[in-house]
């Protein structure tokens, strides 16, 4: 049996009900995307059926965020430091995916005490691009040269073509984040984890291996689903409410 909903107090972020004693969902979004495609892609309106609510933000370098041009700037201590910011005062949820999904996990292993449930998609144990391949695609980029071909560049030329995007920034980011390390130790976050990824998708790899490393982890393959396509699919949303959802264990 699910909690009781209360009706909500004021304006939400994102809209939703309000569970009791609940503080809404943080969403983080992935590199080259915004606050704004949770909504488009209907994930904030399935958490709104739920009676979930949930508020998204804009990561350094995307949306209506600040975009400096500096990679320095986009270090994971300084970006989660951004997401911790975001938090409540209680422990709260959190959904991510692809870049968004690697910093919400790196949040809870950094503040285990700080996120109560975990949802993370398209990611997995192994960093999709060397960090040499951004460091010299952010060096380019600043310079105003053409980076060396490559799927970096594709992932990068890609991305920065939609409208409001900064290239050098979203270059710069590429690299401040290729800087850090992998989930070290990701048995330090023991609350409830699911982990969702396209059977089709070379960026999830090692997914499962991830799953496996969580104490609260699940799995959830989405059969010929590419990096894309499985952010889209109902199934990873139904499965995220479902998690969400469940009553809380003493």
């Amino acid at each position: 049996m699910h909690p009781r909903i209360r009706p909500p107090r004021g304006a939400l972020p994102a809209g939703g009900a309000i569970i009791h004693g609940v503080p809404p969902i943080l969403l983080v979004h992935g590199f080259g995307g915004s606050a704004a495609r949770w909504a488009e892609s209907g994930w904030t309106s399935a958490l709104d059926r739920a009676g979930l609510a949930s508020t998204a933000v804009d990561l350094p370098g995307h949306g209506g965020a600040a975009k400096p041009h500096d990679p320095d700037r986009y270090e994971k201590p300084l970006m989660l430091a951004a997401l911790l910011a975001a938090l409540g005062d209680e422990p709260t949820d959190v959904v991510g995916y692809s870049l968004g999904a690697e910093l919400a996990l790196e949040l809870a292993l950094a503040h285990p005490a700080r996120v109560r449930r975990l949802v993370v998609g398209g990611i997995g144990t192994e960093r999709p691009f060397a960090r040499a391949e951004t460091q010299a695609l952010w060096e380019a980029a600043a310079a105003g040269a053409d980076p060396a071909p490559g799927t970096v560049r594709d992932v990068w030329a890609r991305v920065s073509a939609t409208p409001g995007s900064d290239a050098v920034a979203l270059a710069a980011c590429m690299a401040g984040v290729g800087r850090g390390g992998r989930f070290e130790d990701p048995a330090r976050f023991a609350g409830p984890a699911l982990v969702f990824a396209g059977t089709v998708d070379p960026v999830a790899e090692g997914a499962g291996g991830l799953a496996e490393a969580l104490p609260g982890g699940e799995l959830l393959w989405l059969e010929g689903h590419d990096h894309a396509s499985a952010f889209l699919a109902e199934e990873a949303r139904r499965a995220a409410v479902e998690l969400l959802t469940r009553p809380a264990t003493l």
